[in-house]
């Protein structure tokens, strides 16, 4: 019986390329695959007369001889570029929403790209600046992250890669809208479609009864949507402690980017959770530590609660706005906003004051 060095079971893109590095190593492999070609999903299988593509169609990060991307100094270093027959995309895609009269095709490369949101949504260009620094902070931030083998310091991410500290707990949309991106550029740049949808229907339907206007009905629909999801979470939660099992889990933090991406979110909570109940406010002063908070925005956000409490002042974002820069007020505001409807309790607190300290 034949010896090998190394078994790969699969013949799909992961497969192949551990074959192929292996087997420039020295190593003696067999690859194992139990279809009829090698592949996966970067192959097509046919119905008829028509040809479908399993999943590939389509390669990021190739680019050319002289600017070459990470996926072609693989596939050059793999041997198999010149094998393969390339298809240049000329557009990064294209968005069609009949209803609307939308057709827009956007470009490659940043300025381009800028320049034709720019000639579809005017006023579009500052946003779209913001959104695309943004995007190369993140990059840096993966980057480097990559670079230390995910032992990322805690206080590199915040001094260097600030906002993508501070955005990583939030949704893409929440930061596009804190972004000012016009809805319109919003919609071209997720390549979704402002189509009828049955809640579009419904909502007009209720118009017409009653006489409220659609984007009224739509804002209050979307906002009982919300409510029921973060009251759904909140019972699943109660459900979990009730059973005894919230107790047992603990989310490890390592000295990396997820903690600082978790010291940053339980610090938010933190100034939430203070804001609902003015009364933690000596419980949480006792036992957190300032430096544990990693944003200066938040460290305002929570010195300034501390003043409002010691000077008999009411500890709400009225107050807050006369002590807080913007920045550290938009903290303090999203912070209050998300927990809309949902309650923070003492034992949330310790669960924050404990993600703090683990982060450090």
């Amino acid at each position: 019986m034949k010896q090998f060095d190394a078994v790969v079971i699969g013949a799909g893109n992961g497969g192949l390329v551990a074959a192929i590095r292996l087997l420039q190593g020295g190593a003696k492999v067999l690859l194992v695959e139990k279809h009829n070609l090698p592949g996966g999903f970067a192959t097509s299988f046919r119905r008829g007369r028509f040809e479908f593509e399993a999943s590939l169609h389509e390669l990021n990060d190739f680019g050319t001889a002289d600017n070459a991307g990470d996926v072609r100094v693989l596939f050059d270093e793999l041997g198999v570029t010149d094998k393969i027959e390339w298809l240049q995309i000329p557009d990064a895609y294209r968005v069609i929403v009949r209803s609307e009269g939308l057709d827009a095709v956007m470009p490659f490369g940043v300025e381009a790209f800028i320049d034709r949101m720019e000639s579809y949504v005017p006023g579009s260009r500052p946003s779209m600046r913001k959104f695309f620094d943004l995007g190369e902070e993140i990059r840096q931030a993966q980057a480097y992250t990559a670079s230390v083998n995910g032992k990322a310091d805690s206080k590199v991410m915040v001094s260097r890669y600030g906002n993508f500290v501070r955005c990583g707990s939030y949704s893409v949309n929440e930061v596009l809208r804190t972004l000012k991106m016009p809805q319109k550029a919003i919609d071209i740049l997720t390549a979704r479609g402002v189509t009828p949808t049955a809640r579009d229907v419904y909502a007009g339907r209720l118009a017409e009864e009653t006489g409220v206007s659609k984007q009224a009905v739509l804002s209050q629909m979307q906002g009982a949507l919300r409510a029921a999801e973060r009251r759904g979470r909140r019972r699943e939660q109660k459900d979990l402690a009730q059973q005894g099992i919230a107790a047992d889990i603990r989310v490890p933090y390592t000295q990396g980017g997820e903690a600082a991406l978790g010291a940053a979110s339980a610090g938010r909570q933190l100034v939430a959770a203070l804001l609902q109940d003015p009364e933690q406010i000596p419980y949480v002063r006792a036992r957190l530590s300032m430096d544990t908070l990693l944003l200066p925005e938040v460290q305002q956000a929570v010195q300034a609660i501390y003043r409002c409490a010691d000077e008999k002042q009411p500890v709400n974002l009225t107050s807050l706005q006369q002590l807080l820069d913007e920045k550290a007020f938009q903290q303090a505001a999203l912070a209050q906003a998300q927990n809309h409807g949902q309650q923070l309790t003492r034992q949330d607190i310790d669960m924050y004051l404990e993600r703090l300290q683990n982060a450090r």
